[in-house]
């Protein structure tokens, strides 16, 4: 089984004035979490690579135990990446330091390519290269996927604005080794590459809005209950713009709230128990109100007889 020792920096020193150090082995289980975590989520996960991070805080790693490390995570052409890019970002480190620490220390290389001779190296040099296998690690590709440019990353129409981000962001962090332009390239591009209905609600923020104002405004659009709302909305204003109505044929209502005749809107007249409904001219026998002679309740016509119910022998009875 492979073992990695983190360097253990003690507060006690040797004869000579060097601080003593110890060797600890790091906690199989650690790697076993880290490497099932790579299989679950993926390389570039959040959760990966602060798993990573915490390793890397929390131990003090020479350049040997982080090739015997990384070669536990990653496949061989994983690795064959993380490599040159390490290598690449100990030159780097090398030269802007003003040959406080070669590239040959940083690396494992040359005179320190012996595990033994790593182990004297000081504090702040293995945490720089330590810095610099991290970082390398950012830019190793997930297993499988091409690697896909930042800025061709555009939000789904289903897809939540949050999951977005990650994924925009991940890209950045892989792609583009500085800091600041990674936090401008990620504001500006979160705010482009968005769909229209966040860019809509992203305008409405005001003209610089930070990343976290962008997320809480758009947390809720792509969900199941945002789009049922939106559908609900739809609907409502596909009636009221383009939906006519069965009564009078103009759109912009439905027929039980047409006010034409027919409506429902109106309220009908009120019509007699015939269902002829009202008149247009004077009852013929009172001469009064408009309505039927049948329905006529007075005594006396106009005409001069008595309207009042003959009598009979059956009547009396």
């Amino acid at each position: 089984m492979l073992a990695i020792f983190p360097v253990h920096f003690t507060d006690q020193v040797d004869d000579q004035g060097h601080r003593i150090v110890e060797y600890r082995p790091l906690s199989y289980p650690v790697l076993t979490e880290l490497r099932k975590a790579i299989r679950d989520m993926g390389l570039q996960s959040s959760y990966v690579q602060g798993m990573l991070e915490a390793v890397m805080r929390n131990h003090t790693l020479v350049p040997e135990d982080w090739k015997t490390m990384i070669r536990m995570l990653l496949t061989p052409a994983q690795y064959v990446v993380w490599e040159s890019e390490f290598r690449q970002q100990c030159i780097l480190r090398g030269a802007n330091s003003g040959r406080v620490y070669t590239a040959e220390q940083l690396y494992g290389a040359g005179n320190f390519s012996d595990p033994n001779h790593q182990l004297v190296l000081p504090a702040d040099t293995l945490e720089v290269s330590s810095n610099g296998a991290f970082c390398a690690f950012q830019h190793v590709p997930s297993s499988g996927k091409p690697s896909q440019t930042f800025s061709s990353i555009r939000q789904k129409a289903a897809e939540p604005y949050t999951d977005f981000v990650n994924h925009l962001q991940e890209a950045l962090t892989r792609q583009v080794d500085n800091a600041e332009a990674q936090e401008e390239l990620l504001i500006r591009l979160a705010k482009e590459n968005a769909t229209s209905e966040c860019r809509r609600v992203i305008t409405g923020l005001g003209k610089n809005p930070e990343l976290a104002e962008m997320i809480r405004a758009c947390q809720d659009i792509g969900t199941p209950s945002h789009q049922a709302s939106l559908l609900a909305a739809a609907l409502r204003q596909g009636v009221k713009s383009g939906g006519k109505c069965f009564n009078c044929g103009k759109p912009g209502h439905f027929k039980a709230e047409c006010r034409a005749p027919g409506g429902g809107g109106v309220k009908p007249k009120p019509t007699s128990p015939t269902g002829k409904g009202k008149p247009r001219t004077k009852c013929p026998k009172c001469g009064k109100g408009f309505h039927w002679a049948s329905e006529c309740c007075s005594g006396n016509s106009q005409m001069g007889p008595s309207l009042a119910p003959v009598q009979t022998e059956a009547s009396l009875s």
